[in-house]
């Protein structure tokens, strides 16, 4: 039987800890907080002690179990191996029993990991990137059965080629045509592909473009080094500047929807806030008629969109925020 540390002792814990392997033996749990720790406060946590990050290191435990979401078990990490614990000892309790899928993981020398997601491999290197994994992965924001072979996905706002190998991977999607402008995502989507079988990323066609509502090289600031987190609106002087390509949206997807005709079409978007000109463009092209699913990450109040989507005879169902969240549309 194994011996691991918990760390987390919060609402998370609480609610999921029947995910928790049942071969172990939890000998100690971990918090951030140093005044909650048993050599602080003197008190004892479900019969066992609890830890400060740098006093987990004397003890012996087989692995470390982060019992917290996502994005705090990205920052627990962070503090883990900053106190010279072995990132290959650090586990992640929200990626026990939350897909299908069997979930192992490497750890890259600078800390960054790679994770195998079934036959999918992703390396992760920001904290975004462990969003982005989570939401595809965790979440399945973009799980749609359109079990008809030979369909096609264009994803647009492709980032690191999480939701272009979620779909290459699946046996009744043919061909996945995906859209990144910014120029050092887009490359890490490609060291992405190129971790995975070639059965997966040959289906993968990649372009470093943005899609808007016209062909122009943009000079932006980059709003956020994470790639998870930009757009292409900041304005802010202080930040680095880059160029992107970007092409018309209707023009662009016109293209492919002509390379395959009388095929399944999904059109994936996430643009952090450009979905509204990519809209009006595809609007304006006609392209959405031959577009048989949507899935959209909106940002802003969707009224606009869902006016298009309902105008191109779409079926659809909004899952969030009034100024963020997901729609799911089909015909």
């Amino acid at each position: 039987m194994k011996k691991i540390v918990v760390y987390g002792t919060g609402d998370y814990y609480r609610n999921y800890k029947h995910n928790c392997p049942k071969d172990v033996e939890i000998v100690a749990y971990g918090n951030s907080n140093v005044q909650n720790s048993t050599s602080h406060s003197g008190n004892l946590y479900e019969g066992k002690p609890v830890l400060a990050p740098e006093e987990i290191k004397g003890m012996e435990y087989d692995y470390i179990l982060i019992a917290t979401d996502w994005s705090q078990a990205f920052d627990i990490y962070q503090i883990l191996l900053e106190c010279g614990i072995e990132g290959n000892k650090i586990r992640f309790l929200y990626r026990m029993n939350m897909t299908k899928e069997e979930w192992t993981y490497e750890v890259c020398e600078d800390g960054s990991i790679v994770s195998r997601i079934g036959k999918i491999k992703i390396k992760e290197r920001d904290k975004s990137n462990w969003g982005v994994v989570e939401e595809v992965f965790v979440s399945n924001s973009y799980n749609i059965n359109l079990p008809i072979q030979d369909t096609v996905v264009i994803d647009v706002g492709m980032n690191i080629g999480c939701v272009s190998l979620y779909f290459a991977e699946k046996d009744w999607v043919s061909r996945v045509y995906g859209f990144e402008p910014f120029e050092d995502t887009y490359n890490h989507a490609l060291d992405n592909f190129a971790l995975n079988t070639s059965d997966i990323s040959d289906k993968i066609v990649p372009y470093n473009l943005g899609l808007t509502d016209k062909e122009e090289i943009r000079e932006i600031h980059v709003n956020a080094e994470e790639s998870g987190w930009r757009n292409i609106f900041c304005e802010d002087e202080g930040k680095r500047k880059v160029e992107i390509s970007c092409k018309e949206a209707g023009i662009e997807i016109n293209r492919i929807l002509d390379e395959n005709i009388g095929k399944r079409i999904i059109l994936k978007v996430d643009t952090e806030g450009s979905e509204f000109s990519i809209f009006e463009s595809l609007k304006n092209y006609g392209s959405l008629e031959r577009v048989d699913a949507v899935l959209m990450e909106y940002h802003h109040n969707p009224k606009e969109l869902e006016e298009i989507l309902t105008n191109e005879g779409f079926k659809f169902f909004v899952n969030g925020r009034s100024n963020f969240g997901m729609i799911y549309a089909v015909k």
